[in-house]
């Protein structure tokens, strides 16, 4: 379950609330608690309503030929926007690109975009709930080139 939802054995210690050696524990074989699955099961469920949201915009967007997204640069602020690690964001993002595979999904550093001289779009929200999206920043881009133009 670790795998499919983008957590290293350290870092799904830390989420949920277990020593490393536990985890461990658990990848070889013992037995997981059953609060333990709903809370990955959670995690996972999270990362397709994002995966689902962000096709959903795309489409909206006019299902140009590639989209920009503003992640998390770090663990430390994925954790500040509601995820377990930058990891298990860029998971939700994964999802995506399997169900809209022949589009181009740039990362475009936060700083740099917030400096730059275009209009800031807003922030990319996932949820429709209380709890804080992520930050993702969707925008349509220009169309690719084909190969042979310069």
């Amino acid at each position: 379950m670790l795998e499919l939802t983008g957590l290293t054995p350290g870092v799904a210690a830390g989420y949920l609330g277990q020593r490393q050696r536990v985890v461990n524990r658990w990848i070889t074989g013992a037995p997981v608690p059953p609060d333990i699955y709903s809370k990955l099961y959670s995690l996972f469920d999270k990362q397709q309503t994002a995966a689902d949201y962000l096709c959903d915009e795309w489409v909206r967007l006019g299902k140009g030929p590639s989209i920009e997204l503003v992640v998390a640069a770090s663990d430390a602020e994925a954790r500040q926007k509601g995820w377990p690690s930058t990891a298990a964001l860029l998971r939700s993002i994964a999802i995506a690109q399997m169900i809209i595979p022949n589009i181009l999904i740039k990362f475009v550093d936060a700083k740099k975009n917030e400096a730059s001289n275009e209009k800031a779009e807003e922030p990319f929200n996932l949820f429709a709930n209380d709890e804080e999206p992520p930050h993702l920043v969707l925008k349509a881009s220009a169309a690719r080139t084909n190969e042979g133009e310069k």
